[in-house]
């Protein structure tokens, strides 16, 4: 997907959001089935406290069946003889079925109507509510041009860009979450004025939907209710309800979602003078406004910047055609994901499936055994060559692999380069990201930046040449320190008034969030602790990071098939090279890898994580990684670069030794 929210400030999601389109979720299909009979369901709620406070909850629960006819969110919840100070309808789903290979489960097999009132605390108090619900249903089959696929489970899922994201095998639709715990952090963080003595805490909070079929596209109005407790000088308790919808847009270039407010209103329970004295439900109802709007408007924004598509008419016009079949809308957030407002990019049916079998059937075949004549005469040769940089504070003259342009070094990316040369047998890359590693344990972009005080000092990127490293050092004590760095540093996420989780930090100056620690480094470094004993130095909330974060291996086949190709590709080529190199054995790996061969078939890299030693990888190297002593442009690794810019031309010389390594080794 490219440049999907790719101006957000936190790495969390500036890390994984580009992969938009490689799932999807289980309700409010785009392009629905055959509508099956509509069925209206009612629930009384009353109850009688002769003194005290009168309470009643009733819920009336049903079987969604196996998957067909599932209910969706196009709900008709409608209140009627109602007594009480609090009343309330709602729809519950519960009971989610499992999938193989998921941590968390898919569809609900059980809905549930639940009523619930309470009255004011007095004599002979009265709560009553009658919800009224009606449910239309759809099939699952989305159309009949587009049949169900023909195995179990079709490669479609769901995603959440603010908690654990996870895979549904279930529908081609796609849901990025905007939790209310975000709108509570929103709201304390704009309180002024006379209102700096309170803070707030969502305790309840639902939506209701209404929903109606515009051709092929659904348009959604919520009613959002929450209940709001504000604690200060006095307690207030308000109920504020906000009307807001996503209206539905097709995925091109320069597309923007966001939230349209209709209107947003409270009614504070307050006796006390400061309550009224601040027009807290004023307050309240602009700051839901303003929360609601900024939040989801920052969380999205431009869905595909034109530069991509451009880039994608030239480099990659399978995914350019697929993305121009999608739509982005808004609904409901349902299990497992946080309560709250969510993003839906949905495909027809088998879309996903169907783009993925062709990529896979344009990776190239196996042949033969690779012929390695002359390459190791060809890797010496560039050896000689390919640009070192000095290291002026070295003494001894140390030099480093780098890139050079008219006589200018340029290291800014040697922790990943260095990194890969180091685990394809190349000691010279070891010896670069040993030294990029500083005294407190922190590791710059090269040995030339190490202790320094820039701005830009690692990434997540640069950190997979550090774990590269480590697979083939095993050096604890390196682990050790770096870990022992992170674990000191850490700032809850999204903001001090809303700790949903801490976020580690690798660096320490990192305006950008660059160096935020999230689940790809989680997953190495849990690895790398447990295999070199260093397991003590893991923070401990950071040992389930599946469960924080979601699971990065299921994560690597959408990676391969949706990001973009050049770097962005390249980065989860070195996912699966580390992987292999360490003997991790994962069909989703393979199939990833697989996936990334059908896609750039020319690159010699991608190939060989598909087929190994084969004689077309070596027949690639050949072609591209030619000596030529003339050049004056020596900055390019090609291999992170799509073939349309034809970057083996402006080689650096290292991507070839790296390359060479791996057909000899």
């Amino acid at each position: 997907m490219g440049a999907i929210v790719y101006n957000v400030s936190w790495r969390l999601l500036f890390s994984i959001v580009f992969l938009l389109f490689s799932n999807g979720g289980h309700a409010d299909p785009l392009w629905p089935g055959p509508r099956a009979p509509s069925q209206t369901e009612t629930v009384d709620c009353s109850e009688y406290a002769a003194i005290g406070i009168a309470r009643c909850s009733k819920a009336l629960c049903f079987s969604s069946g196996n998957g067909r006819g599932l209910v969706d969110s196009q709900l008709k919840i409608t209140k009627s003889d109602e007594e009480g100070i609090e009343r309330a309808c709602y729809v519950s789903f519960n009971g989610y079925l499992p999938f193989p290979w998921r941590q968390n489960p898919s569809f609900p097999r059980q809905f549930c109507i639940v009523a619930k009132a309470e009255s004011q605390t007095g004599i002979d108090r009265k709560a009553a509510v009658r919800c009224t619900v009606t449910i239309p249903r759809f099939e699952l089959q989305f159309s009949q041009k587009y049949p169900p696929s023909a195995g179990p489970y079709d490669y479609t899922g769901k995603f959440n860009g603010v908690f654990p994201f996870s895979f549904v095998d279930s529908f081609p639709e796609l849901t990025i979450a905007l939790p209310f715990s975000v709108l509570e952090s929103e709201f304390n963080a704009q309180k002024g004025g006379g209102f700096f003595l309170f803070s707030w805490k969502v305790a309840n909070a639902h939506l209701s939907v209404h929903q109606s079929n515009t051709g092929e596209r659904f348009r959604q109005r919520f009613d959002l209710s929450l209940d709001v407790n504000l604690r200060g000088v006095e307690d207030v308790d308000c109920k504020v309800k906000a009307g807001l919808s996503i209206p539905a847009s097709p995925v091109t270039a320069g597309t923007k979602v966001g939230v349209l407010i209709q209107g947003a209103d409270s009614t504070c329970d307050a006796t006390g003078f400061f309550a009224h004295a601040f027009g807290l439900d004023a307050l309240m109802s602009g700051a839901i406004r303003s929360a609601l709007a900024s939040q989801a408007v920052g969380l999205v924004g431009a869905v595909v910047n034109e530069e991509d598509f451009n880039d994608w008419v030239v480099d990659d016009p399978r995914l350019k055609t697929l993305l121009e079949q999608a739509w982005i809308g808004g609904t409901l957030c349902e299990a497992p994901f946080p309560p709250g407002i969510c993003l839906k990019v949905s495909w027809r049916e088998r879309s996903l499936g169907d783009h993925r079998n062709a990529v896979l059937a344009s990776a190239p075949p196996a042949t033969s055994p690779a012929d390695v004549t002359g390459l190791a005469e060809l890797r010496e040769e560039f050896r000689k060559i390919s640009p070192r940089m000095p290291l002026i504070s070295d003494p001894n003259g140390y030099a480093f692999p780098a890139k050079r342009t008219a006589g200018a070094y340029d290291d800014g990316d040697m922790a990943i380069f260095g990194g890969l040369l180091c685990l394809s047998g190349e000691n010279e890359g070891c010896e670069l990201v040993r030294r990029s590693q500083g005294r407190e344990g922190q590791f710059w972009r090269s040995p030339a930046r190490a202790n320094s005080d820039t701005d830009d000092q690692f990434s997540g990127d640069q950190f997979k040449g550090v774990a590269a490293f480590w697979a083939r050092t095993g050096n604890a004590k390196s682990l050790e320190s770096y870990l022992d760095r992170v674990s000191a540093k850490w700032t809850p996420y999204p903001s001090k008034a809303t700790n949903l989780v801490r976020m580690y930090n690798g660096c320490k100056d990192d305006p950008g969030g660059k160096c935020n620690i999230i689940d790809e480094e989680w997953r190495w470094l849990n690895i790398f602790a447990n295999r070199y004993g260093a397991a003590s130095h893991v923070p401990v909330d950071a040992r389930d990071y599946i469960g924080k974060f979601g699971d990065p291996v299921g994560m690597l086949p959408w990676k391969a098939m949706i990001n973009k190709l050049g770097y962005r590709a390249h980065l989860v080529a070195v996912e699966i090279y580390i992987s292999k190199k360490l003997g991790i054995h994962d069909p989703r790996i393979d199939v990833a890898a697989e996936i990334l061969a059908g896609r750039q078939p020319d690159n010699p890299f991608f190939l060989f994580l598909a087929r190994g030693k084969d004689a077309r990888v070596a027949q690639l190297v050949r072609q591209k990684c030619v000596v030529d002593t003339g050049k004056s442009e020596w900055n390019q690794w090609s291999w992170e670069r799509a073939e349309s810019g034809q970057a083996w031309k402006q080689s650096m010389g290292w991507d070839c030794i790296f390359m060479i390594n791996n057909l000899l080794d």
